[in-house]
């Protein structure tokens, strides 16, 4: 089992922005400007969010690796996982590059400002 870490507040901004732009959700919350005016008022519609990731913390206790979720922007990562996995890996450099190119609804600013 691989444990990927990440930032609870990346986690929650992710998937709150995932959420309202794919239009799963079209609540009050999803039009709000301000940025912690939006926070709040999508973690008061889910408050099991933060209930959620308390549980998933026990997770770790199985895992047999466990990296940092931005650690996987470093080459050398990708290369000891798909080692461990025994998978054949070519070019790491080219997949980090062409992962981090790929628009997606989830990727969250190194800063997130406002939230």
């Amino acid at each position: 089992m691989v444990f990927l870490v990440r930032e609870l507040r990346e986690v929650t901004i992710s998937a709150m922005r995932f959420q309202a732009q794919t239009g799963r959700d079209t609540d009050r919350w999803t039009t709000i400007e301000d940025p912690a005016e939006k926070l709040l008022a999508y973690l008061e519609k889910y408050d099991t969010v933060l209930e959620r990731a308390r549980h998933m913390v026990d997770w770790r206790w199985h895992a047999s690796v466990m990296l940092d979720f931005r650690e996987l922007r470093r080459p050398t990562v990708i290369e000891r996982l798909a080692g461990w996995l025994g998978a054949p890996i070519e070019d790491a450099g080219a997949i980090v590059q062409r992962a981090q190119s790929r628009e997606t609804l989830t990727k969250v600013p190194a800063a997130t400002t406002g939230y």
